[in-house]
């Protein structure tokens, strides 16, 4: 796979490439929160349940803790989760979908069958008990939500790998004698990769919603900040208009998750092999009838009407 020819068929998607600079930014400015604000999250201050001012933009709660550096940071906390999660995620399923598709038989059984009990989980709710029996703590957190979103990434990756192995390439690599996994790792798993990367990029947004609904209820990292966190500060103070509290935090997990979703369906696009030679194919059949229609001319020595203006 080019990845030139991959970023050149995304840019031509304004959609994609939208989502992917409102990602970029979010990503940015909660990398540098330290250079973007002085305040810290959990700092508290004199000025309380300030509205939106010069010294505090995005206003102050009720204990005189700025909303900005809680939003700046807050982001830290919500992609380290998803990040952490979408990694162990994408590394679980490619094993055990590409072992399952690749060996088949009793061993394609057994895996398909855990993956199909995980799929039925109700997933917010296991990941609720997972939380509170391990405790509350950004590693489990993380843990919970990658233990049960594995399936799909694994369901990928056996239909890829399914339809690669019969391949000439595999033939040849085992004519070679080529041990098996080697044959997985280096001539398979490779192909499959583009298909994982655009659902782990959607399994990132997810984890992100789920990391931010365990700490609205209470179930998050009580040493860090996440949005979720923020949002569940704010229930108790919006019948007093405080309204700053709840919007900015949730403005920001609106637009991370946007990004992220939007890019994903570009990246799936760009990334799409049948896009490109239906084109190619389209291309040269509108070539061959604008060709067919100059050369098919009225037997006459004037030209074809085709060719007048």
């Amino acid at each position: 796979m080019r990845w030139i020819s991959v970023w050149d068929r995304f840019s031509r998607n304004r959609v994609a490439v939208a989502g992917l600079v409102v990602l970029l930014v979010i990503v940015a400015t909660s990398v540098a929160a330290p250079l973007l604000t002085s305040a810290h999250p959990t700092r508290s201050g004199t000025v309380r349940m300030s509205p939106p001012t010069t010294a505090h933009p995005f206003g102050t709660d009720d204990l005189g803790r700025d909303t900005l550096a809680g939003v700046l940071y807050g982001g830290r906390t919500s992609l380290l989760v998803g990040l952490i999660s979408g990694a162990v995620s994408a590394v679980l399923g490619v094993t055990i979908g590409g072992i399952a598709g690749y060996h088949r038989g009793l061993l394609d059984d057994v895996l398909m069958k855990i993956t199909e009990i995980f799929m039925i989980l109700p997933r917010f709710f296991v990941a609720i008990l997972l939380v509170a029996v391990l405790g509350p703590s950004i590693w489990t957190v993380a843990f919970a939500i990658a233990i049960l979103g594995w399936p799909s990434t694994a369901r990928i990756a056996r239909a890829g790998v399914l339809v690669l192995k019969e391949r000439e390439f595999v033939l040849a690599s085992r004519a070679l004698g080529q041990s098996d996994a080697w044959i997985l790792a280096k001539g398979i798993l490779p192909n499959v990769m583009p298909m994982v990367t655009v659902n782990t990029a959607l399994l990132i947004s997810q984890a992100i919603i789920s990391e931010s609904g365990l700490s609205f209820l209470g179930l998050g990292d009580p040493a860090a900040v996440s949005y979720g966190i923020l949002l569940f500060n704010a229930q108790s103070f919006m019948h007093l208009g405080l309204w700053w509290m709840s919007v900015f935090p949730g403005l920001a997990l609106f637009l991370m998750v946007l990004g992220l979703n939007l890019a994903a369906d570009g990246l799936n696009d760009a990334l799409d092999p049948r896009q490109r030679p239906v084109v190619a194919r389209r291309g040269k059949r509108r070539r061959g009838v604008a060709a067919n229609r100059v050369d098919a001319g009225p037997g006459r020595d004037e030209p074809a009407p085709v060719l007048r203006r």
